[in-house]
């Protein structure tokens, strides 16, 4: 790979780290902010989901912009969107303020998340498994971060001490996509559509909703998501429950978490020779099979199912973005992600709120089962999925 190559793979996958950096860094002090300002739990609560409903909201929207402005203007506002949100908590602090702070951040994120995964399939078309696969474990070196970064940021300094930190992120990556300058082609930079009317926006987005060529993965993604937002949600719970004192819980925590990140460039890179639908298939079966049985299982084997379902979620994350970019049209690949991580936000969303209730109701390993259960929809889902076979054209495309 060429040294120019490598610097644009690196900058539009720092973009997944802000995202997942931006969203957790926040969540995981949200304690500390309930001490400095007497916040409840309802507003902790309301707190964590709108970074969510703002992505589920704003991601299809930014493909339908990148028509008329082009893909790397609203990546840029949205980094610029997300940095100018971060320093505004420092004027707005009540809880009403950090509010506004997190709907402004979701949006702003979910502008360049749906870009810059735009921009690496257009730009790594024979390698897009690859790219998004690297994307996906710094996305996910994020989440791992921000417990402790942040932590000793309020830990120091207090809670607020952590938006100056988004902003410089925020500024940073921003700084970056300017100094990269891809040659131009016609794949990274698609023609307007004639008709730029709000009633034929809302017919993209229908169609892209009812395609029955990216339904079936964008389902996939949903479970996924389910999957996964169970997974890693709950399994402290369930570590804690199987007697495990927190330094041992955090071992196998720290172990799940290398699994994960560890197979996403590897099924990403794997994926573009053998094909989607084969890792995907692997990684959904390993995940409800995995989810289903844990909770009852005794120790050591709970931790060899908890690795085998890290493997499975993350042989899965980065292909379904890779599987979009392979059957999606030139002018609606930005549609098709946003609409794509819209589904994946309501998964994200979707898997802890039922894993508590049904926790809550009939008891933690009923939920885990429970969960397993609906993966099985996955797996239907799977069975209408059809890859994209490659022409003689694709064959010979080549990225800037």
């Amino acid at each position: 790979m060429k040294t120019g190559q490598l610097f644009l793979l690196v900058v539009l996958s720092l973009t997944g780290f802000v995202t997942s950096f931006g969203a957790y860094i926040v969540a995981a002090n949200l304690p500390s902010y309930s001490q400095e300002t007497g916040a409840g739990l309802i507003i902790i609560g309301i707190l964590i989901a709108l970074y969510d409903v703002a992505e589920i909201l704003v991601k299809p929207l930014g493909g339908l912009l990148s028509k008329k402005w082009g893909e790397w203007f609203v990546l840029r506002m949205g980094l610029i969107i997300f940095s100018l949100a971060s320093g505004l908590y420092m004027i707005l602090a009540p809880p009403q303020g950090l509010i506004l702070v997190r709907l402004l951040q979701g949006a702003g994120a979910a502008l360049f998340s749906v870009m810059s995964m735009t921009l690496l399939i257009r730009h790594f078309m024979e390698r897009k498994g690859m790219a998004l696969g690297v994307y996906g474990t710094c996305k996910s070196a994020g989440y791992v971060l921000a417990p402790t970064i942040g932590g000793l940021f309020v830990y120091y300094h207090g809670f607020g001490s952590i938006f100056p930190l988004c902003l410089g992120v925020g500024l940073m990556v921003i700084i970056l996509t300017y100094l990269i300058r891809p040659r131009a082609n016609i794949s990274a930079f698609p023609p307007a559509s004639k008709d730029d009317s709000e009633d034929h926006a809302f017919k993209d987005l229908l169609h892209s909703l009812k395609n029955r060529q990216t339904l079936p993965i964008f389902l996939i993604m949903f479970f996924n998501m389910i999957f996964m937002a169970a997974f890693f949600g709950f399994m402290p719970v369930l570590l804690s429950r199987k007697g495990l004192d927190p330094l041992d819980a955090g071992i196998v925590l720290a172990i799940n978490a290398t699994v994960y990140l560890a197979v996403q460039p590897f099924a990403g890179r794997l994926s573009d020779t053998v094909g989607r639908k084969k890792l995907i298939a692997l990684g959904l079966t390993l995940s409800t099979l995995s989810v289903s049985v844990i909770p009852f299982l005794q120790y050591p084997f709970y931790i060899g199912a908890a690795c085998l379902m890290a493997l499975g979620i993350g042989c899965v994350s980065p292909l379904g973005e890779a599987f979009v970019g392979d059957v999606s049209e030139e002018s609606a690949l930005a549609l098709n992600l946003g609409v794509a991580g819209s589904y994946k936000e309501l998964g994200e969303m979707f898997g802890p709120i039922s894993m508590g209730f049904i926790g809550q109701m009939i008891g933690l390993k009923w939920a885990f089962l429970m969960v397993g259960i609906a993966g099985i929809g996955s797996l239907f889902s799977l069975t209408f999925l059809r890859e994209k076979t490659k022409s003689p054209v694709d064959s010979i495309r080549i990225s800037c």
